[in-house]
């Protein structure tokens, strides 16, 4: 990845995300997307993420306002966590 995207602040900043927190999060195409990270068989279309997942993974231990970057196969992906309520 050539550089980091620009992201706008975070509205709320929360502590660390775990296990069972809703987080919103900002994709650097704009996309705004909530996600419950469960334990097991996150479905993202139905608004979960597994923490074993590369984006759950991205997630965990972050705050409001960090940027976080996974991969999916070839694909790069950064967000911003935008908000956390545990």
């Amino acid at each position: 990845m050539a550089g980091k995207p620009a992201f706008p602040a975070a509205t709320t900043v929360g502590t660390a995300i775990a296990a069972g927190d809703k987080v919103t999060v900002r994709f650097a195409d704009g996309a705004v997307h909530v996600f419950t990270i469960v334990e097991r068989n996150g479905i993202p279309e139905a608004g979960t993420v597994s923490s074993a997942s590369p984006l759950g993974k991205a997630l965990l231990g972050k705050h409001g306002g960090d940027d976080a970057h996974y991969r999916v196969g070839e694909k790069e992906f950064s967000i911003r966590i935008v908000t956390i309520i545990s």
